[in-house]
């Protein structure tokens, strides 16, 4: 692919230094796709944003990813069992959004490269089985048409190339609770929201998490985190919809994927967030509370 625009990125991320790094090494880490969602991914040991750099620099630096890496594959049999979204051209524009399993390719591609099996891509079926579940199984207490819960994030099913689930279709949703509540902030200073929407908020999150996962799917989302609710002001007010499904499973399940000894155990959750260290080796329900 040739980048020629921020936009033509379909992951991009700048940082001090990553948990696994030298404190205080700067670096930036990008990958672009492909129409037939090939992925090619590169980085630079330096923040893009404050170097001058040229799109074409920049392409010279990507590098296709194995598809074993990070997709999943699907046999003829198998794609019963996953919903196919259909194809762009069939969307409103705009209205959806495609994601990828990126997430995390760079840390663990330092540790696995050549050392068998890469994990990404069983983290990803994981993913879309869960998807799968809520999908095919609407809200008890909530009906919510054939999605699985209002507030959940709406999935539209998955993209298959080269038998492979190459992307998990979504609908689009303007902007995370870290960016939302950051917007606020700067728009109005104080007050970011009243106290009756607060409550509001929170008891849709909790009827999603509480009362659909665990109750009515016994699931656990095990990722709970501001990155991973996305807010639409709807009604008059802030709705959230829960997304991030990449840790989700049946309570009781495992959740590390990893076989190799000595990988950190905290590959697969954002730090600062959820239980302490070593807490996660099954899902489980307390995560989420």
């Amino acid at each position: 692919p040739q980048i020629k625009a921020w936009t033509d990125f379909c992951f991009y991320r700048e940082s001090l230094c990553s948990p696994y790094d030298d404190p205080g090494r700067t670096y930036t880490v990008f990958a672009a796709s492909t129409e037939d969602g090939r992925i090619f991914f590169g980085s630079v040991p330096f923040r893009v944003s404050e170097t001058h750099i040229t799109w074409e620099q920049i392409t010279g630096c990507l590098e296709e990813v194995k598809d074993e890496q990070l997709f999943p594959p699907v046999g003829t049999a198998e794609r019963t069992w996953f919903t196919v979204a259909p194809g762009e051209e069939l969307l409103p524009r705009g209205w959806a959004w495609v994601g990828r399993n990126l997430r995390g390719y760079e840390d663990f591609r330092k540790e696995w490269e050549g050392e068998g099996e890469f994990p990404l891509a069983r983290k990803f079926l994981e993913e879309t089985k869960i998807l799968e579940l809520i999908l095919r199984n609407p809200t008890k207490t909530r009906p919510s048409g054939i999605w699985g819960h209002p507030n959940i994030a709406e999935y539209i099913g998955v993209k298959i190339n080269r038998s492979r689930i190459t992307g998990l279709v979504f609908a689009k949703y303007r902007q995370n609770l870290w960016e939302y509540l950051l917007q606020r902030q700067h728009e109005r200073g104080v007050g970011i929201m009243t106290s009756e929407h607060q409550n509001m908020f929170i008891a849709d999150l909790e009827d999603a998490i509480l009362n659909y996962l665990h109750k009515e799917l016994n699931v656990a989302h095990n990722d709970i985190n501001p990155g991973n609710i996305m807010v639409e002001f709807r009604g008059g007010r802030p709705v959230p919809f829960l997304t991030g499904f990449g840790m989700a499973r049946k309570v009781g399940k495992r959740i590390l994927l990893r076989e190799k000894e000595g990988m950190e155990e905290t590959f697969l959750r954002n730090w600062g967030w959820g239980c302490e260290e070593g807490e996660y080796e099954r899902s489980e329900r307390r995560h989420d509370v």
